[in-house]
């Protein structure tokens, strides 16, 4: 694989770079003149426009073109950068039910086989996870941990894939998982940009006899307690080996953007 060219403006570019950002910074700031262009950026906490441009040019090159950066800046492998799906249905006919999938809150069912699913972030680690009541009883339990580089949003819908990879094969007639409310709104949605997203709508599409209500996070429900334990005991254990679930977008940016100031 290639890789990609260190991305150095040279001298003069930076110069006419701060020559045409120092006019907004004073505008902004109504600093006197001869401030320093350096000091209005400290400022302001708006970086110069050759690291701006830099940082945009090193997304470029591992998103679209998927070209590793130089080992000083990043040693983030491009196969690892979670990769954008494309839709994968528009059409009137293939959209799920108002009654499979809903937005109204599921906390009141308490028939047939419930699903809690939960991700959860702490300063250690990254969990996911999901437990399976039937009645009163907890019949299933899963869990895993993922990287910090990971998110929430990841590990959320990563835990509706699972659930509903577990109960698929089941013969339970009425089954219901249990989410938050952005997770079902990415797995609805046929122009999601999720890697997982299509994988989900494909197993609801073929499966109508599960239903996906949202719940509130803090309900005080048992099934969503028993997932919430569960994740946090992922995200804090280092006997979970860490699956190998693409890093989002956001990560790289924000990783990029941290790589910008530092320098």
């Amino acid at each position: 694989m290639r890789e990609c060219a260190s991305l150095e403006p040279t001298v003069r570019i930076v110069r006419k770079l701060s020559t045409i950002q120092r006019p907004f910074l004073l505008a902004i700031s109504s600093a006197y003149r001869k401030t320093f262009t350096t000091a209005l950026q400290v400022i302001l906490g708006i970086p110069p426009l050759h690291l701006q441009l830099q940082r945009e040019s090193r997304v470029t090159a591992l998103f679209r073109h998927r070209l590793p950066l130089s080992t000083n800046v990043s040693d983030i492998d491009p196969s690892e950068i979670e990769e954008k799906a494309t839709g994968w249905s528009a059409h009137q006919s293939e959209n799920l039910s108002p009654i499979q999938i809903s937005l109204d809150d599921g906390g009141n069912i308490n028939t047939g086989l419930r699903i809690y699913t939960d991700g959860l972030k702490t300063e250690k680690g990254m969990g996911t996870a999901f437990c399976v009541l039937t009645d009163v009883n907890i019949t299933h339990r899963w869990s895993v941990r993922l990287s910090l580089r990971n998110t929430i949003f990841q590990a959320e819908i990563l835990a509706l894939l699972k659930a509903l990879e577990h109960v698929v094969p089941l013969t339970t007639q009425q089954m219901t998982i249990l989410v938050d409310q952005a997770s079902i709104k990415s797995a609805v949605n046929p122009n999601s940009h999720i890697s997982i997203a299509p994988k989900i709508f494909k197993l609801l599409h073929s499966h109508t006899h599960i239903r996906v209500p949202c719940i509130k996070v803090h309900a005080g429900y048992i099934g969503k307690e028993e997932a919430d334990k569960l994740a946090k005991e992922a995200a804090e254990s280092e006997n979970f080996p860490e699956p190998p679930l693409e890093f989002p977008q956001s990560f790289i940016e924000t990783f990029l953007r941290q790589k910008m100031l530092a320098s």
